[in-house]
């Protein structure tokens, strides 16, 4: 919802952000910005969401993570292109959500929506490499070794983000 600020501005109230994804998804339809820079710009914002998460991720942190990876593993097995779109897709939020920086969240979301609309039947040798991905993520992001969980994060994300541009 759109609320008057107290200095006579607005604001976006709440968590509904769907026009900053609107605004990314925009500006990169119109060629405001390119699908590289957004594709960029995400693997910062991951990568500091990692950062912030290795020092402020919980126990439930952690299991939401490690069910979505569950979730993950299970669509791909069963060759259920869509959800494991949205599962993996979601990954990132949780990412943020363990960050506890709104403006994180904010920005996740926006650019995962945006990025959704990318996204076509992944190949299965992405398929298998996300999965496994993740689970070696999880073993430093559990150590709250930001280092290693950021490269393995970067390293998939290079990957993807090729076939996404290569794709686009």
């Amino acid at each position: 919802d759109l609320k008057k600020g107290g200095a006579g501005g607005s604001f976006i109230a709440g968590h509904n952000w769907r026009f900053v994804t609107q605004a990314y998804s925009d500006m990169v339809r119109v060629g405001t910005i390119t699908l590289g820079e957004l594709i960029e710009a995400r693997t910062l914002i991951t990568v500091n969401a990692i950062q912030l998460g290795c020092e402020r991720a919980t126990v439930e942190d952690y299991a939401a993570l490690e069910e979505n990876i569950a979730l993950t593993e299970q669509y791909t097995r069963d060759n259920d292109y869509a959800r494991r779109r949205l599962a993996a897709t979601d990954f990132y939020r949780l990412l943020a959500v363990a960050a506890r920086n709104q403006v994180l969240l904010m920005s996740t979301e926006a650019m995962s929506a945006t990025m959704l609309e990318f996204l076509k039947a992944p190949r299965s040798r992405k398929l298998l490499t996300l999965v496994e991905s993740r689970h070696r993520f999880m073993q430093h992001f559990r150590r709250r070794d930001a280092e290693k969980a950021s490269s393995e994060m970067v390293t998939y994300l290079a990957g993807v983000n090729q076939y996404l541009l290569i794709e686009a």
